[in-house]
């Protein structure tokens, strides 16, 4: 007998029989099977020994940590981001959320889930990798990539026969990070047309999210893996009319999206063949602290966040014991039947379900100000209704009795060898890091999000604790969201008010800079980039900025000096490649210029200002050959170029390919040159008269 039958014939038999002679008597009634597949029994004898095989195994299914479906379940995870759990009605917050409540009275929740890190692009890291910050390398939004060396949870479901897609809900999680791997399917276009908000390119609503997602959901013809990620709880609170313009008004949104999400599963029956996982990568800070969002500190604001599970098989239940972000990858794996996976630094939670208590220490940590200004970075271990955070000025919180950690309880001799141990383990990891120097137009996506950008791949080692500097950071965050709305004056003052208290904060330094420029007051900009290089932090980005000064003030010369010195350290840093060759060209530095543009050319398509000035030193330089290759490729970026069109119109001319050039030129929309070639040449052809009707 095959072992799925028999799995699914013991739920179904065990639920409708209460004695052995009712159960001998619902085999019997068992529609007859293919003989192909399965043992048909023709005989009472036969049923009884099934009878007993079955009672066993029904018994042995109760010792399994694992569900047995009868087939794979569909799997759907939704990331509800910056969703803290004491928002929600299931954890007890005074405004219910119908929906998400109503799946946790069905589902298993997780009561005390800790997010590994509270910043969106390191976090999802966490949960589709089952990794630490510290071994996936991920550690803020702006300056890392997912690297491909790291198997994520599309990855595994893809490799195991099911069909996977995501549909994310804003640019933070955009495929350009490497979050996307193992997906078949992944909807990062945002404001491409698909959201009915005007001017939305950074972020979508939830329902948008959710209209892709139902749209791939129902042309699946197999088992799916479908990852919805909605962003609206995220700072920038604007929920549709009818919602208070609150985090708790968009929070009530979301969940009424959640709610359509369910009733879709509940129309199409797939409530019962569908694992379902509702969580967030990490929570919000109203104000706690003094921290008016998420990112900086480790309190349980910004760390705990809802966790739930609600699959076929599993029993409705609440679950106390202590868990982690980290732990979600393993979980799903086993819950799903999948073969083991190795190498994940979480466990699966399954045995919880069971009464098992595990001891789970969670560690989280935060690197946001000391990757963007050198503050020192903070860790924590919370274990045991206890948290401590390392920091130059340490805490250790007893949660039981200070769940709003007011009261810092820290002593040395608070904190164990083991404890300690542990976190050290997490501070001596090198991880294997894809960085990436994100371009002007990334950056400027984040920060339409609400982060401050600027950062650097590299920590800082400076010993200042964010505590001391919050005042300060919110200070930079107010004059960085002045200086988005082109409020140049009110950005000036404030960033001038941060450098007075403290004279080395690097990026107030760079964004004043920069406000500066805005405001034509380029000497002084210069000045303060100047400045800031001397403190060997941000050296790449700051020097960007400041050959882009001396461009606006056309020292040539000098910018391309900064240009080089990046490239001095970074030989393939294409922004710098692509700004040095320009330079070069505009310095008529033209061998050095096309040696810079063919590099540039090994490591990316040019753009079409680019290859049309290479093209031009080309021609220059008489070398018609290599000209033609680049006007080629500046119409791959711009086929409808009219400079690339011409002038290849006059290399095809030159090299008397007549019909190819007259069309060139008509492409070109050049019909002046076209008569004035018919003029003083006699040559006819189909194709000639065709570009002569055109041109009348």
């Amino acid at each position: 007998m095959k072992t799925k039958w028999c799995g699914r014939l013991a739920r179904e038999t065990v639920q409708k029989v209460k004695n052995c002679g009712e159960l001998v008597g619902a085999q019997a009634s068992l529609p007859a099977m293919n003989s192909s597949s399965y043992h048909v029994f023709a005989d009472w004898k036969s049923a009884l020994q099934l009878t007993f095989w079955t009672v066993s195994r029904f018994v042995l299914l109760f010792t399994l940590p694992v569900p047995l479906f009868a087939a794979k379940s569909n799997v759907l995870l939704i990331s509800i981001d910056t969703l803290r759990a004491d928002h929600l009605g299931c954890y007890g917050y005074r405004t219910k959320t119908p929906a998400i409540d109503t799946l946790a009275s069905e589902s298993m929740l997780f009561e005390n889930t800790i997010s590994q890190v509270p910043l969106t692009l390191p976090s999802h890291s966490t949960i589709f990798t089952g990794l630490y910050p510290d071994q996936h390398g991920v550690r803020n939004n702006e300056n890392f990539v997912l690297a491909g060396s790291f198997k994520t949870l599309a990855e595994i479901f893809q490799q195991n026969g099911f069909n996977t897609g995501g549909v994310i809900g804003s640019f933070s999680l955009d495929s350009g990070f490497g979050i996307y791997q193992g997906f078949q399917y992944y909807e990062d276009q945002i404001g491409q047309g698909h959201d009915p908000e005007i001017n939305r390119h950074v972020e979508r609503r939830a329902e948008t999210v959710w209209k892709l997602g139902r749209k791939w959901i129902e042309s699946q013809k197999g088992p799916w893996f479908t990852f919805l990620h909605f962003f609206d709880p995220h700072f920038g609170f604007n929920p549709p009319s009818g919602y208070p313009q609150t985090y708790d008004g968009e929070i009530a949104y979301t969940d009424k999206v959640v709610g359509e999400i369910l009733q879709f599963l509940k129309d199409k029956k797939l409530m019962d063949s569908t694992i379902i996982v509702l969580l967030s990568d990490h929570g919000e800070s109203l104000g706690e602290h003094g921290e008016d969002n998420h990112g900086v500190f480790l309190y349980d604001a910004t760390l705990k966040v809802p966790f739930l599970i609600h699959a076929p098989g599993l029993t409705a239940q609440r679950i106390a014991n202590q868990v982690r972000l980290v732990d979600v990858a393993p979980t799903l794996v086993e819950l799903a039947g999948l073969p083991k996976q190795t190498g994940f630094a979480g466990e699966s939670l399954l045995p919880l379900t069971k009464g098992v208590k595990k001891n789970l220490p969670a560690y989280s940590e935060s690197y946001y100000t000391n990757l963007l200004m050198g503050w020192a970075p903070l860790h924590s271990m919370r274990w045991s209704q206890k948290k401590w955070i390392d920091a130059p000025k340490p805490e250790l919180y007893d949660l039981e009795r200070d769940p709003r950690e007011l009261k810092n309880i820290y002593s040395s001799s608070a904190i164990s060898s083991g404890l300690r141990s542990e976190l050290q383990k997490h501070l001596k990891r090198n991880p294997s890091q894809t960085q990436q120097q994100p371009d002007p137009e990334t950056q400027e996506k984040l920060a339409s999000l609400g982060y401050v950008t600027g950062g650097s791949p590299h920590s800082g080692v400076s010993r200042f604790d964010p505590k001391d500097g919050i005042a300060l950071w919110i200070e930079i965050e107010s004059a960085v969201r002045s200086a988005q709305l082109s409020q140049w004056a009110e950005a000036e003052k404030s960033f001038r008010n941060v450098l007075t208290k403290q004279p080395d904060n690097v990026i107030a330094t760079k964004f004043l800079a920069n406000v500066l420029r805005k405001q034509g007051k380029n000497d002084e900009a210069i000045t303060l980039m100047q400045s800031a290089l001397k403190s060997n932090f941000h050296q790449t980005e700051t020097r960007f900025h400041l050959a882009e000064t001396y461009l606006d003030t056309k020292q040539y010369s000098e910018a391309l000096s900064q240009a080089s010195a990046i490239l001095k350290e970074e030989p393939e840093n294409m922004r710098a490649l692509a700004m040095a060759a320009w330079l070069q060209s505009q310095l008529q530095k033209d061998q050095e210029a096309l040696q810079t543009y063919k590099k540039l050319a090994s490591l990316r398509k040019l753009n079409e200002k680019e290859a049309l000035d290479a093209a031009a030193i080309q021609l220059t330089s008489r070398n018609n050959q290599e000209a033609e290759k680049y006007f080629r490729m500046a119409l791959q970026a711009n086929p409808k170029s009219t400079a690339a069109w011409k002038g290849l119109a006059l290399i095809l001319a030159s090299k008397q390919q007549w019909e190819e050039s007259l069309e060139a030129f008509l492409k070109a929309g050049d019909c002046e040159s076209i008569k004035k070639f018919l003029q003083r040449v006699e040559i006819a052809s189909p194709r000639i008269e065709a570009v002569r009707a055109k041109c009348p």
